[in-house]
Formats: C-alpha cells, sequence, structure tokens
C-alpha cells in the first residue's frame, strides 16, 4: 500500500545458548527437544541484538541463504553495511542466521526471526549470491510465505 514496512525481530534460544559438549547436561531444552547451555556471552550480545538487526535493516545489509546443522535453510547476515563489504575478507565473523515469515498482526508487516547469533569462521569466497536484505522482506510479503 505504500506504507512502511513494519519489521519484527524475534530472538530464538539459540541466541542466548550454546550446544551442549558431549556428556553435558543442558539447563534449556531448545524447540527440537534438544539440551542447550545458557551462555552468558550470548546473553550479552543478545541484550543489543535487536537494535543492531533494526540497523542491519535500515542500512540493507546483504544476506545470504546458508543451511544449519540440521540442514535447515536460513539467511545470514554480518555486520558489515553494503559499502564496506568489498574490503571484508575470509575468517572469524559474528553471523546472524535467520529467516523472515509474514507478520500475523497491525505491529508487523513481517517477522524476522534470528534463530542464532555467533561467531564462527566464514569463507567468503563461497557466497556465490547474495541478497539485499530490504528485497528478502519485501518478497516474504508479497508472496506471504517464510523465506527462504
Amino acid at each position: 500500500d505504500g506504507g512502511d514496512l513494519r519489521v519484527r525481530v524475534i530472538l530464538g534460544l539459540h541466541v542466548i545458548s550454546r550446544a551442549c559438549d558431549q556428556g553435558e547436561t543442558g539447563n534449556l531444552t531448545d524447540e527440537n527437544g534438544r539440551q542447550r547451555m545458557f551462555s552468558e556471552e550470548r546473553y550479552a550480545f543478545s541484550l543489543n541484538l535487536r537494535p543492531l538487526m533494526t540497523q542491519i535493516i535500515l542500512e540493507k545489509h546483504y544476506c545470504w541463504e546458508s543451511s544449519d546443522r540440521n540442514r535447515k535453510l536460513n539467511y545470514a547476515v554480518l555486520n558489515a553495511p553494503p559499502a564496506e563489504r568489498i574490503r571484508l575478507t575470509s575468517g572469524v565473523h559474528r553471523v546472524a542466521y535467520f529467516h523472515v515469515y509474514p507478520g500475523d498482526s497491525r505491529d508487523s508487516s513481517v517477522n524476522l526471526f534470528v534463530n542464532s547469533c555467533h561467531e564462527r569462521n566464514i569463507n567468503l569466497d563461497r557466497i556465490k549470491r547474495r541478497f539485499d536484505l530490504h528485497y528478502v522482506l519485501r518478497k516474504c510479503l508479497y508472496e506471504q510465505k517464510r523465506m527462504p
């Protein structure tokens, strides 16, 4: 309708927890029934994650499709504005993994669900196709389906 795109940022359990080490009993259970351990480091970072993701949306960062350990497809995004991406090198980066789905209320047009956010070694040369985050959000809105 020509109005603003309203995006609700939702943080998942993996944002504040880590996988259990072998033999370790978790203190949290995820949506798949798997044990997780609360992570103080991830929790501390999560306190500013919503504003960071809002900034990433406003600055039209690039994202790409990425499979997780369960072979479920998500998008991944680095906290690096598009103008700086030419200076990025492969290596350890903090990466947010997310998917988007249509909003179900007047408060949001699209929901952006952050599945996880942690440091990871990223080979940027292997990323063949990047998407403008606004493109992904608008496609979700107009097609009314989860992406990816």
